[in-house]
């Protein structure tokens, strides 16, 4: 995938989890584990990244404190 974004292999790359926020309060937050955001600052290009491990979820629970 790093490969699609033109990505120079050495170069520092960027990872970023989507979180969805509680509609109502009450409610969990949740992170999408499986379905990352890589970016690639060198070339300032980026996209989402759908990962094939069964084990990362979608909406995995997230703690807010």
């Amino acid at each position: 995938e790093l490969a699609r974004l033109g990505h120079a292999g050495d170069a520092p790359i960027g990872v970023l989890a989507i979180v969805t926020l509680p509609a109502a309060p009450g409610e969990a937050a949740s992170v999408n584990l499986r379905a990352p955001v890589v970016l690639d600052p060198a070339g300032r290009r980026g996209r989402q990244v759908v990962l094939r491990d069964e084990r990362l979820g979608v909406r995995e629970p997230l703690a807010l404190h």
